[in-house]
């Protein structure tokens, strides 16, 4: 079992896409690609997984608060699919379906604190923003959802039912 880390460390380690600032135990995670809004591709995904679980082992975290960069919340990068899907060898399709896994499940169970996701506007792979303990979205926020290719708004201003368009 990995110890506790070290917010010096993984801040640095995780800098190119993920700007963290901590004070008082609280621990803010601003998503970025080069200063702007993250851009997803498998790189990232893989990142996930990991920062969740070095998040979730350092002691002095005791709020952790995900939120974007600019007016959107994340950004898609079309050269993922420059291959089709099908046309994936089978050791990558076990290999994205278990960094999807770790992704989700990193930050359900390995961050043991409360985190509140500031969904800072529209974009992509909002489930991260929802999976948090309270999340805040920014007025005018819609969802898109690439696996179903629907885009959702919230209905009501303090309800989770979603509209899709």
């Amino acid at each position: 079992m990995a110890g506790p880390t070290r917010f010096e460390e993984y801040s640095e380690k995780y800098k190119d896409l993920f700007l963290m600032t901590r004070s008082g135990g609280i621990l803010e995670v601003r998503m970025h690609t080069r200063g702007g809004p993250l851009q997803f591709d498998w790189p990232v995904q893989t990142a996930y997984g990991h920062v969740w679980s070095d998040i979730g082992r350092d002691p002095e975290n005791e709020v952790m608060i995900l939120t974007g960069t600019g007016e959107l919340w994340q950004i898609g990068n079309p050269e993922v699919w420059t291959t089709k899907f099908m046309d994936w060898p089978n050791s990558r399709k076990v290999e994205m379906y278990h960094e999807s896994l770790r992704m989700i499940e990193n930050m359900i169970y390995c961050i043991g604190i409360p985190t509140i996701g500031v969904i800072n506007g529209t974009g992509s792979h909002w489930q991260l923003g929802t999976l948090c303990d309270i999340t805040i979205c920014a007025e005018g926020t819609a969802f898109f959802d690439a696996h179903t290719r629907a885009v959702y708004r919230l209905e009501m201003e303090s309800s989770w039912h979603f509209k899709r368009y």
